[in-house]
């Protein structure tokens, strides 16, 4: 399986695989998507090859092979996450939504060369090609990150298909699917007339997930299935669709259920941050979205809101920010000159809903959790974003200026819930997934 994965990547890089639009998919996806699996400092790393070339293939690792069975069902179903162990959540979700039960688990990020159980010709020749990642990595820093990958992605690939064939695996759910090399395995496994699912977040596909190829495709918003029809037609491939609810909203958080917005929260402002400043300290892998510049803009225009109405800000922390809360509190306190509270640090931002008359963020995904749920919400972006669509509903609700967001606060603030999703024509968000 190892000589046929590394094929497929050299297929791929030297475009001698076929102008297919699926191959054409995945070779875009492969070269030219962003992965967070690196941090920021990959692309200026001229030794980011040799590195990843010596932890998946030389460095000794001590763990067991990243994978497990939970059951033994008629049909055996594949689920890949990152770390099986760390990510139970993933497991738990896809067991409550699909009638096929998981029965086995891998944890993707954890393969290394020693459990591909390969022959010396095998690993010659991935040797030879991750020398040549190695070496182009050094002296091109076109794409870097995005080959130094394929180092570790060509591994992970003949680890899947052995194990699929080993176990008669007939089904593969990805629960991150938007990572660069996902379609290109997809692809892989489905020439071997295996079921593909792809589960993607909650937050508009234009973010990460513009480009898939699978046989079934999960949608968590509406605003997904907008983008599909209307902007990537030509760059998402499926046979067929599903309606979940997101992963994040499980039965700890009710939606709001008499569509009731109570006067003695009126006053009550949510701001749930993306945690993008702390990213880029931190040398995060960038999405090319500038959000932190989009955040800070925000964060100005909710000061000068928060003078001017007298509103009761709350900042809702990224779990990001609340891992590093000295940094977070300083940096909050030099970009809001107003009184403002912190949201719990213990509870999910989700489970306060209700507290909060209104809820304002960029592109966090508790924000489209929150318009899910019912809740009075704002989403601010810049004019120049392609989001949202034109035709989209949510452009309703969609502002870009401070005084736009203080008209909507004051035009709307006696109105209910109900009448809010009424007049902006977003009761779709709220009957979903129940009305597909």
């Amino acid at each position: 399986m190892l000589v046929h994965s590394v094929v497929q990547f050299i297929q791929i890089i030297l475009k001698s695989s076929g102008n297919s639009p699926l191959r054409e998919c995945a070779r875009h996806s492969l070269l030219y998507n962003m992965s967070y699996r690196l941090d920021a400092t990959a692309k200026s790393d001229r030794w980011i090859g040799f590195r990843e070339w010596y932890r998946h293939g030389w460095k000794k690792h001590d763990h067991d092979v990243p994978f497990k069975t939970t059951s033994a069902p008629e049909s055996a179903h594949l689920l890949i996450t990152w770390n099986h162990l760390k990510d139970p959540g993933s497991l738990e979700y896809v067991n409550k939504h699909d009638a096929l039960q998981v029965s086995h688990f891998l944890g993707k990020d954890e393969i290394h060369l020693s459990h591909t159980s390969s022959s010396f010709f095998s690993i010659l020749l991935w040797h030879c090609f991750a020398m040549w990642m190695a070496i182009r990595c050094f002296c091109f820093s076109k794409q870097r990150p995005n080959y130094a990958l394929m180092i570790r992605e060509s591994l992970e690939m003949a680890f899947v298909l052995n194990l699929c064939e080993k176990q008669n695996i007939e089904r593969v759910s990805f629960f991150h699917p938007y990572e660069i090399d996902s379609n290109l395995l997809s692809i892989a496994l489905m020439e071997r007339q295996i079921k593909i699912q792809f589960i993607p977040s909650i937050i508009p596909l234009y973010v990460h997930n513009h480009h898939l190829v699978c046989d079934e495709l999960v949608i968590t918003s509406p605003y997904q299935l907008e983008e599909i029809k209307h902007q990537f037609s030509s760059s998402i491939f499926y046979k067929s669709l599903k309606y979940w609810a997101a992963e994040s909203l499980d039965e700890s958080i009710p939606k709001n259920p008499n569509w009731n917005t109570s006067s003695e929260n009126q006053n009550t402002l949510a701001f749930y941050s993306h945690g993008q400043w702390l990213r880029n300290q931190l040398q995060r892998a960038d999405n090319g979205l500038n959000l932190e510049n989009t955040e800070e803009q925000l964060l100005q225009m909710l000061a000068s809101l928060v003078a001017e109405t007298g509103m009761k800000l709350t900042v809702f922390l990224h779990p990001l920010e609340k891992k590093h809360l000295e940094k977070t509190k300083a940096y909050y306190s030099n970009h809001l000159s107003i009184d403002f509270e912190y949201g719990s640090l213990e509870k999910r931002s989700a489970q306060t809903f209700e507290q909060f008359h209104w809820g304002i963020g960029a592109l966090s995904s508790v924000i489209f959790e929150r318009l899910l749920m019912g809740h009075k919400t704002i989403l601010f972006h810049p004019p120049a974003y392609i989001f949202p669509l034109a035709s989209s509903t949510l452009k309703n609700i969609t502002l870009h200026q401070e005084g736009d967001i203080l008209t909507r606060i004051k035009d709307d603030k006696n109105c209910s819930a109900k009448d809010y999703f009424e007049k902006n024509n977003l009761l779709e968000y709220y009957h979903f997934p129940e009305a597909r």
